[in-house]
């Protein structure tokens, strides 16, 4: 396996991981992840994990902001899958 495809599942990962997190600390006033963290990680490939991070948690789904962004990065994730998928062949 490349260390491409590790770094997909990391950064996806830790995005359900992030999403869980700031909905825990959200719940117990507790301090909060900032949302350009949460962005970083999305546009780094990470958009799928946001995404299903946000549904599993109902977490900032009710922001529209937030989602308009997420799902740009998702955008942008598959056009970047798209270029690196064709750039192989």
């Amino acid at each position: 396996m490349s260390f491409g495809f590790y770094a997909f599942w990391f950064v996806n990962l830790a995005g359900i991981v992030l999403c869980l997190w700031d909905k825990f600390c959200a719940r117990t006033h507790r301090w909060r992840v900032p949302e350009r963290v949460f962005f970083t990680l999305a546009f780094l490939g990470g958009a799928l994990g946001l995404g299903a991070g946000m549904l599993i948690a109902h977490h900032k789904v009710s922001k529209p902001s937030f989602v308009r962004i997420a799902v740009l990065a998702g955008i942008e994730n598959l056009i970047a899958a798209a270029v690196i998928l064709a750039n192989l062949k």
